[in-house]
């Protein structure tokens, strides 16, 4: 009884997740105008249902490595997630599943006197991916800036097909990685990937647009390059983390991906607001799940 009570809870996250985060893989896309924000949402969908069937495996170690094998305690540790979701978008910031959920794991292994050598990598990851996004995305960005495109429409269609084959990879990722670690939870059947892609379009399509405003359009006055540029930096340190089986926030790779791309420009069109707020839920995120994770473990 109560692993149907753990499934119904999960595709709730996965609706949330999936419309909280379609905005880091499409938001380039629609801040672009290179795609119809509704054809967008579906492509994204599609992006995340992809990366769930192929590559969702790579995060059952993590998900061995940081919970027990308690459905009292998953029940307990998703019912947490939920309610810090909810309180995120309240607050209409990009929260990241991966942090609060891995940090709730945190709190349970700590709280055992366990630190596990995957926890070691998954916290350096997190301290060191956003920055490697920011160096990259800003380098890559004075690079651009160099090359000299001789038939200016022509450059543009291309960095437009780029954009959305990168988009994808970006959606592609996050089905992997975010999406992926949910999956494991339910376990790996026929039946529980069909509800969670259902759950996937109704938050792709449903809920999505409050955060998809403000990644796409608030955030950051978005170019064509600015938005592919950020979309290959997220999308392939996401990739690397998921090929060693390590959760990490496609939010906090894309945003500083965004902010790296855009402070190259001499014209630095940035707003700090939002900004701020990000930045204040990051460190919220894994804080808060790893004191849900402690209190749990001890109920």
């Amino acid at each position: 009884m109560i692993f149907q009570y753990i499934l119904i809870e999960v595709l709730i996250l996965t609706a949330i997740v999936s419309g909280n985060n379609i905005s880091i893989a499409i938001g380039a896309l629609v801040g672009s105008n290179t795609l119809n924000k509704n054809f967008s949402k579906i492509f994204g969908a599609v992006g995340f249902i992809t990366g769930l069937y192929f590559g969702s495996k790579f995060m059952n170690e993590a998900f061995k490595s940081l919970f027990p094998q308690s459905h009292l305690f998953l029940l307990l540790s998703l019912s947490a997630t939920i309610a810090i979701f909810v309180f995120a978008q309240s607050a209409r910031a990009p929260l990241s599943l991966t942090m609060v959920l891995t940090g709730i794991g945190f709190g349970y292994t700590l709280s055992k006197g366990i630190f596990p050598l995957l926890g070691i990598k998954i916290v350096m990851m997190w301290i060191f991916a956003p920055l490697i996004a920011f160096y990259l995305a800003y380098m890559l960005m004075k690079l651009y800036n160099k090359i000299r495109i001789k038939n200016i429409w022509n450059g543009i269609r291309t960095i437009k097909i780029l954009i959305i084959l990168f988009s994808f990879f970006s959606a592609f990722t996050l089905g992997e990685n975010t999406l992926g670690l949910l999956y494991s939870i339910t376990g790996y059947s026929s039946i529980n990937f069909i509800l969670l892609s259902l759950s996937i379009f109704v938050g792709s399509y449903f809920l999505s647009e409050s955060v998809l405003r403000r990644i796409g359009f608030e955030f950051y006055l978005m170019r064509y390059s600015t938005g592919l540029i950020s979309n290959i930096v997220s999308s392939l340190l996401v990739e690397i983390a998921t090929l060693f089986s390590i959760p990490l926030s496609n939010t906090q790779t894309m945003t500083l991906g965004i902010i790296g791309s855009g402070y190259s420009l001499k014209t630095r069109l940035f707003s700090l607001k939002p900004l701020i707020k990000i930045l204040i839920v990051w460190i919220i995120s894994p804080l808060s799940g790893i004191f849900f994770g402690m209190i749990i473990t001890y109920l």
